[in-house]
This record gives C-alpha cells, sequence and structure tokens, in this order.
C-alpha cells in the first residue's frame, strides 16, 4: 500500500510499468531494502509455505479467524467462484492458479478441494477453469 500511495497506481502492470512497479522501486521494510516483488517472493511467500497455509495473516491476534472471514469473502464473489452444475465445472480467480504451488499439493491435493473449504457451494467437478 505504501507503494501505491509514494508511486501511484500504474495505468497498467504490463511491460515497462510492472517491472518499475513492483521490481525497481525500492522501499525500507523493517531493516532491509527492498522492492515489493522481493518482499513477496521471500519474506511472504516462504512464511506462508512454512504454515501450509497459503492465505496471509493481517494482525498478530487472531490471524486464522481474519484468514477465514477473508477467504469465505473471496470465494463468495462471483468472479472468484462459479459453479456449472450441469456440465460439472468450477470457474476459480486466476491468482489460485498463479501461485499453485502454495495451495497444491500441501495444504490441499488440488485447487478445487482447497477451494471447498470456503467456498459457498462444494465443488465436485470433472474439469475447472
Amino acid at each position: 500500500m505504501f507503494n501505491v500511495v509514494e508511486a501511484g497506481i500504474p495505468e497498467t502492470h504490463a511491460g515497462w510499468h510492472r517491472l518499475r512497479f513492483f521490481v525497481i522501486r525500492k522501499l525500507d521494510i523493517g531493516s532491509r531494502t527492498m522492492s515489493p516483488y522481493s518482499f513477496e517472493k521471500d519474506v511472504i511467500r516462504p512464511y506462508t509455505r512454512a504454515r501450509d497455509d497459503p492465505r496471509v495473516p493481517f494482525t498478530a491476534a487472531g490471524p486464522d479467524a481474519q484468514l477465514d472471514r477473508e477467504t469465505l469473502a473471496f470465494l463468495a464473489r462471483h468472479e472468484n467462484f462459479r459453479l456449472a452444475v450441469a456440465n460439472r465445472t468450477v470457474w476459480l480467480s486466476e491468482i489460485l492458479d498463479f501461485y499453485r504451488e502454495d495451495f497444491v499439493p500441501r495444504p490441499a491435493a488440488s485447487i478445487v478441494e482447497y477451494a471447498n473449504r470456503y467456498a459457498p457451494e462444494q465443488a465436485r467437478p470433472s474439469s475447472t477453469r
């Protein structure tokens, strides 16, 4: 968020804009200077993998309840989770596929299995998109 406040929201995250916003820009985080990309790759994601939980905590007090609330809300949105029962298909947010290694094989055997923990309906698809 600090990067957004300081640098502004890029018109696009394509090409040079993405590189400048996420990689070239350096921020002081704790006692380290790093890019938002490095912070995600070297700090946040290793922490979530060590916990076998791809959700990122918000505060030291009660993170599981906060994470559950936000994950439920995320999968309750139509653009993030939809079922087509007739043809047994589930649509999930691309972010789950983009970070697939954070969700599969641990803490779940598949992306759909992970989504079923929080989705408003249980998906039992023969294919996913």
